[in-house]
This record gives structure tokens, C-alpha cells and sequence, in this order.
């Protein structure tokens, strides 16, 4: 009966890692559509678009995804949404983020709690 209780076991494990798989496939659309929404926010205007894609690269989220984003939330809002606090992860997306801007820049991590729609007047004016 030995050899059923491996089989079985064996069984269980890679059906719960499936589970868990499948759960976290999928967890940053949801969690992104759920505090944005699909629909491209009416505050973004075309002459906005580089900037929009340069963070859509920095953030490795689809274009559309981020003209989403209301152009008064934050950066660290964002990144909360995609990594959850309780999460193990990194901060490489805010790190390619800054690098958007000048290196001179007083404070950077100031810059992660400043709204859009000001980091994209400030890209805007680095980037004429």
C-alpha cells in the first residue's frame, strides 16, 4: 500500500502546483483591471503618448494598460497594485522609472509619490 501513498501524494502535489499556477498567472491583470479599468483615461493627451510608453517599458505593462492610470495616482501606487505589500519582490520597475528622469534630481524617491500627470510635464520638459 506504500507505493499507492507515493502515487497518490505525488498526484496531490502536482495538482495544487497547477492550482497555485494558474492563480498567480493571472493576478496582476486582475488586480491592475480592478483599481484602473480597461478604458484609456479621458485626462491623457496624444502629445502625452511617449511618455506614457516610456513608463509602459519601465513598468513592462502593455501601452494600453498604462493610459489607463489617471494622470493625478502615483508611481507607488501602481507598483502596489502589480506587488501587493505582503509580496516578496523587487524594485527594479521604480529603478527603470527613475532612470526616465535626470540623475540630478534633488530627492528621485521624491519623484515616486509625485502624480503623472507632473512626471509627465517634467519627462516633457528633459525630453523636448
Amino acid at each position: 500500500m506504500s507505493w499507492m501513498r507515493w502515487i497518490v501524494g505525488a498526484v496531490l502535489l502536482a495538482v495544487s502546483a497547477l492550482v497555485i499556477a494558474a492563480l498567480a498567472r493571472g493576478a496582476q491583470r486582475r488586480r491592475f483591471l480592478k483599481a484602473y479599468g480597461r478604458t484609456p483615461h479621458a485626462g491623457w493627451s496624444a502629445e502625452e503618448a511617449p511618455f506614457l510608453a516610456a513608463v509602459a517599458e519601465a513598468f513592462r505593462l502593455p501601452e494600453a494598460w498604462v493610459r489607463a492610470l489617471p494622470p493625478e495616482a502615483t508611481p507607488m501606487a501602481l507598483y502596489l497594485t502589480l506587488y501587493p505589500e505582503h509580496s516578496i519582490y523587487d524594485d527594479l520597475e521604480l529603478a527603470r522609472l527613475l532612470a526616465l528622469f535626470s540623475p540630478r534630481e534633488p530627492r528621485p524617491e521624491a519623484l515616486l509619490t509625485t502624480p503623472w500627470r507632473d512626471l509627465a510635464e517634467r519627462w516633457r520638459a528633459l525630453h523636448p
